[in-house]
């Protein structure tokens, strides 16, 4: 990437009431080059003349309302004379000597930057606010050191801070427009920034919002920039502002501010006030809320120059120009308004003004991942009304409602009681202490309910995570730490199946989840005893990871409207999806708009190659290629004859079937039965395969969908045929007495899993502990192994980011050759392969499991079956 380079001008008090400057090269907003204090004579009448200017051009001004205490309007040549008057007063200055040799030591510095645009920045720290003010308001672009520095800009610093990722993409626009009282032409402003959308921006528009409406907008949702059209004036010394969203509704701009603050920290680093007077706006924005830069106008302006000006902007900026070049560009256009025959706008360009953060490098636009999809909507919408189907072809095409929650809505619609749903409604309403009370109220009720069964029931995840984001967003309201936000994408349809997957992924993300925020032993012990108050501090002193669940209903085209959704908000990773087929088409929607995805489950070898090799894909699981290698280690012999029972047309059961072959000796199956979703016949598979010679049946049903009727060849086999199974037949059906555990238990069928717990309690695991303690219950899985994995490494990665949060980052921390998490097989087993594979060196014999059922005779003497490791 590029180096930032940027001069900063620091004047203070100096003698004789004159001012003195210190000047600083700085990259990447670092110092690394300093000139020493010099004087710089007073000019006793600048004030005046400034003074004497401002009086005059107001009265030209259109866009604001003139005080009804002004009567002598100025004459157009009156307000011309006053700026060439200070233009010329300001000239005299900058040609003092002192000005003149601070001017040759910029040239020397800046004249052999390999930067294309560097901002100049001027900063006052005098003895007196109303100095400082007054010296921000100078018209500093009038200085002939601009005409010598075709490259450089004058720019205004305000405050410092942490700076944010410079450029920007898959950019994310929210714009606002306010009153347009006084006649101000609003629709041009919200056409230029609409155009912005056929470059791969994604703007939200609100029109006249009420206050609390665009508060919640910018408190939960992310944007890259914030954009502003209509009045504005700076107060409290240009310490504050107003803003006119409603007709006579002024907000001030501290009202605004805690959620201006949540959006500076999801990822909002610039802000554009299309409005008057916006010096106080970008002083309580830069140094309040935090966001980096923000563009203004530094006097009441003309509703044309505030058109004028955006196009201008938007037409350089869009083009990849760097923020402080588009903005001279725009100025410097500006200028043919000033002197035009008709209608001349009089110092039009000396109104607009970059002011902030010093430390931050400058912002582009990047648009090299840019892919122009209206261009391939066009041409389907013409290819489909020529053939006469547009109805139907939209009709398909249009997303379906997805379901996301971060607490205010039910996705595991097994499981809720009443106080459950109170929080739910207390989190849609906001109120976090009630929401804390209720989810734990709910979680107590669970637990004295279990203590009357004789098998107990999981205490509920999806509660257990909305408990941890209420917490979560409560400590971030109150500015103790932030939300580092994750999600997980569950496969949750009605059938019991796909409830219980969903069910074992959630326990596994709401495990790490808990240990991270709060500590698994605080929150049982707060669950237990209501009386108590719950006080959490996050591992890493400053991060609460949020959870978002999403449901995609195990459909992988649902999938992609699942990942375009959650890529809306401030997420920067997921957990999901289930399918693999589901993982390629989410994870292209997860690739552009830089969200990592991480899969516990999605196991096909073709992924990648799908994905067109994305930096942002990482799996927890072993992919087909290892399962099938493992698998066939435990039962190759040298007359194996395999056939198998496989869903033809599917991205998972296709790659495991071509992995699995090449471990065959011959390269080549006995027979196949590829119908497993066309009427499958279990009797005809079972006795062709005997018949063709097979001694082996792989099993490989897509993940639900065929499972059922791929069980059901059990009920057909004997020993001569020993039934073997990818990691998709492993279900509870297979161990259940009035399933298929006699069937599964007599044939030794043998399934590849990617972890199973032992039998012996003295081998248990943290994991098993912590979560046998945090759910009261003993049955766990891979399937929450690898949710769990996935989200330690989410976690240890956003440890890892010190506080600057994005998915970028969070990318490019997993694919450190040095990341490793903890996981549940070991401190530091959670770790990647460049391609996104799970790295298993250093633990080949913790992960990956063969497993089988076994008979045995519970407590009470009824027979019943269970998953077994065959391998250990």
């Amino acid at each position: 990437m590029n180096e930032n380079y940027a001069i900063l001008l620091t004047f203070g008090t100096g003698k004789d009431n004159g001012l003195s400057v210190v000047a600083k090269l700085l990259r990447d907003g670092q110092q690394i080059e300093t000139r020493k204090r010099r004087s710089i004579a007073a000019l006793p009448d600048l004030q005046d003349k400034y003074a004497r200017w401002k009086e005059h051009y107001i009265q030209q001004t259109t866009r604001i309302t003139i005080p009804p205490a002004i009567s002598n309007h100025s004459s157009l040549d009156d307000c011309q004379n006053a700026a060439r008057e200070l233009k010329a007063y300001l000239e005299q200055w900058f040609d003092s000597p002192k000005f003149e040799t601070l001017k040759e030591w910029i040239i020397g510095r800046v004249l052999g930057l390999p930067d294309p645009s560097v901002p100049i920045f001027f900063e006052f720290d005098t003895c007196s606010h109303e100095q400082n003010t007054f010296l921000r308001r100078l018209p500093w672009s009038c200085w002939d050191l601009f005409d010598e520095l075709p490259n450089a800009d004058a720019a205004l610093s305000i405050a410092y801070g942490k700076p944010m990722e410079s450029r920007l993409r898959n950019l994310k626009i929210l714009a606002v427009f306010g009153s347009d009282e006084g006649g101000i032409d609003l629709e041009a402003d919200r056409r230029f920034v609409s155009q912005l959308e056929q470059w791969g921006a994604q703007v939200r528009n609100l029109s006249c919002p009420e206050p609390e409406k665009l508060y919640s907008r910018l408190k939960h949702r992310a944007y890259d920039v914030l954009f502003f059209a209509g009045h504005s004036l700076s107060t409290d010394e240009q310490r504050n502002g107003e803003i006119l969203l409603q007709p006579q509704r002024p907000v001030s701009m501290k009202q605004l501010l805690p959620c201006l603050h949540t959006a500076a920290r999801r990822g909002l680093k610039l802000a554009i006030f299309n409005s008057c007077d916006g010096l106080g706006l970008a002083d309580l924005l830069i140094a309040k809320a935090k966001i980096p830069s923000v563009v203004v106008f530094r006097e009441p302006v003309p509703d044309e120059v505030a058109r004028r000006f955006l196009e201008y902007f938007l037409q350089e900026f869009s083009n990849g120009t760097p923020l402080f070049r588009a903005v001279r560009e725009a100025r410097n256009q500006l200028q043919f308004l000033e002197d035009r025959p008709e209608n001349p706008l009089p110092c039009a360009s000396w109104l607009p003004v970059v002011c902030q953060n010093p430390s931050q490098s400058e912002l582009v636009w990047d648009k090299t991942t840019r892919k122009r999809w209206w261009k391939i909507g066009a041409a389907l919408l013409a290819f489909v009304a020529l053939s006469g189907a547009a109805i139907e072809f939209w009709t398909r095409m249009r997303s379906p409602d997805v379901v996301l929650s971060r607490g205010e809505t039910l996705v595991m619609a097994s499981q809720t009681n009443n106080a459950k749903e109170r929080g739910l409604a207390a989190m849609g309403d906001r109120n976090w202490e009630d929401a804390i009370a209720a989810f734990r109220q709910s979680l107590n009720q669970e637990l004295q309910e279990n203590e009357t069964l004789q098998i107990k029931d999981s205490l509920d995840p999806e509660t257990w995570i909305y408990l941890n984001n209420a917490i979560a967003e409560q400590k971030a309201e109150n500015q103790i730490g932030q939300l580092a936000q994750l999600a997980i994408s569950v496969p949750a349809k009605d059938k019991p199946g796909e409830q219980l997957i969903s069910k074992e992924f959630l326990q596994g993300a709401a495990l790490r989840q808990a240990e991270f925020n709060c500590g698994v032993e605080k929150l049982i012990t707060a669950i237990k005893n209501l009386d108590i108050s719950l006080d959490c501090v996050p591992e890493d002193n400053n991060n609460f990871i949020h959870i978002t669940i999403a449901n995609d209903l195990s459909n992988e085209d649902i999938s992609k409207y699942v990942a375009a959704e959650l890529s809306k908000t401030s997420i920067l990773g997921t957990i999901g999806h289930f399918s693999s087929a589901a993982c390629i088409k989410a994870g292209k929607v997860y690739d552009r708009n830089e969200v990592v995805m991480i899969s516990p489950t999605c196991t096909s070898t073709s992924i990648q190659e799908s994905l067109g090799f994305s930096d942002y894909f990482f799996r927890t699981v072993p992919n087909d290629a290892v399962a099938a290698k493992s698998l066939w280690s435990k039962v190759k012999t040298n007359n194996a004859e395999v056939a198998i029972a496989y869903s033809r047309n599917s991205e998972y059961s296709e790659s495991f079937k071509t992995a699995f072959e090449k471990q065959i000796p011959s390269k080549k199956y006995t027979y196949i039965c590829d119908e497993l979703e066309d009427n499958f016949y279990a009797p005809g598979c079972a006795e062709a395969a005997k018949a063709e010679g097979a001694n082996f049946l792989l099993l490989v049903p897509t993940t639900t969908q065929t499972l059922n009727a791929t069980l059901s060849i059990l009920t057909h086999l004997d020993w001569k045929l020993v039934p073997l199974g990818s990691d998709s037949v492993y279900n509870s059906a297979i161990i259940d007495p009035d399933g298929y555990g006699k069937q599964a238990a007599e044939t030794g069928l043998q399934i590849y899993v990617s972890w199973h717990p032992s039998l012996n309690p003295n081998n248990r695991t943290d994991f098993e502990k912590n979560a046998t303690r945090m759910f009261d219950f003993e049955d766990w899985n891979w399937h929450s192994q690898s949710s769990y994995d996935a989200m330690s490494a989410l976690t240890q990665g956003i440890r890892e980011l010190d506080g600057v949060l994005s998915g970028e980052k969070l990318m490019q921390k997993l694919r450190n050759p040095d990341f490793a998490a903890d996981g549940v097989v070991g401190e530091g087993s959670v770790k990647f392969l460049q391609n996104g594979d799970r790295d298993l060196r250093d633990f080949e014999d913790k992960i990956g499991a063969i497993i089988g059922v076994e008979e045995y005779r519970d407590e009470t003497g009824v027979t019943d079956y269970r998953f077994v490791r065959v391998d250990e």
